[in-house]
Formats: structure tokens, sequence, C-alpha cells
């Protein structure tokens, strides 16, 4: 949905996704993308240029794609959860895989979040029983 402050109306830009999850903007503002957790995707929706108003996926996951998180490079993380591995991966604004680091093999620890910040990385979960943190540092982390 897009809610435009001025004139106070909502309008509604996509309908009936699959459990939609983890919105980040574009560095420049020219499209959102969403990951939909039911359809092993994420999807990039053109706010404006002449794509605008148009979908396109932008990413298929092995797994369930989750929060989205955008570096200051204009990057963006992903995590990607399966049944056995938890993923963090590292894309291009034009989707293009660049990194990928496994962040967990215990079925009980699924990251939702991976966040670049400093030359660190944060990742956080939140599971039915498990609540957990860590944090990733070290130039083998980057461009691998």
């Amino acid at each position: 949905m897009k809610y435009d402050p001025e004139t106070k109306e909502v309008t509604m830009l996509q309908r009936e996704l699959g459990m939609p999850n983890g919105v980040a903007v574009s560095k420049d503002g020219s499209f959102v993308l969403y990951a939909e957790a039911s359809f092993g995707s994420a999807q990039k929706f053109w706010l404006t240029g002449p794509k605008a108003n148009t979908l396109e996926i932008f990413a298929t996951f092995q797994g369930r794609g989750d929060n989205i998180k955008r570096n200051t490079k204009g990057e963006f993380w992903i995590p990607d959860n399966s049944n056995t591995t938890s993923l963090g991966k590292r894309f291009s604004e034009n989707g293009k895989l660049l990194q990928t680091l496994t962040l967990s093999e215990d079925p009980a620890i699924r990251y939702s979040e991976v966040q670049e910040f400093k030359e660190k990385i944060y990742l956080g979960s939140v599971g039915l029983n498990v609540n957990h943190v860590k944090v990733l540092a070290g130039q083998a982390l980057f461009y691998s």
C-alpha cells in the first residue's frame, strides 16, 4: 500500500501476496523489494521510471526469504531459511547474487535479520523458544 500524506489517501499497489515481509526501498527510491515467504521469492516493485507500477521477480530461494536490509552501497541482504540451513545472501540492486554466508545449520536457529554495518554483520532470530543474536566480523565476510 502507498500512503499520500498530503491527500491522506491509501492506494493498493499489489494484492494476493504470499506472506509478504521485509520491505526495503532502493537507495535511489526507484523501487521497493519485499520477500514472499510462501513462494520462496523476493519481488521488485518499481515506483518510478519507465517500469513504474510493474512487478518482477528479484530473487528466488531454496527456503523462505525474510526481512530485507539495504546496506550503504545500495546492496541488499536477505536471509534464506530452509529446513536444514539458514543462509544470508547479498544481492546487487539488479538482483545479482554477490555473496552467500551460512548463518546456521542448527534447525532451532533461523535468522530473520541480516544487517551490515561498519564491516560487521548483525544477525537476529526470533523463534518459538529461541531468540538469538550474533555478530560476524572480518574482511573474509565481504566480497568472497
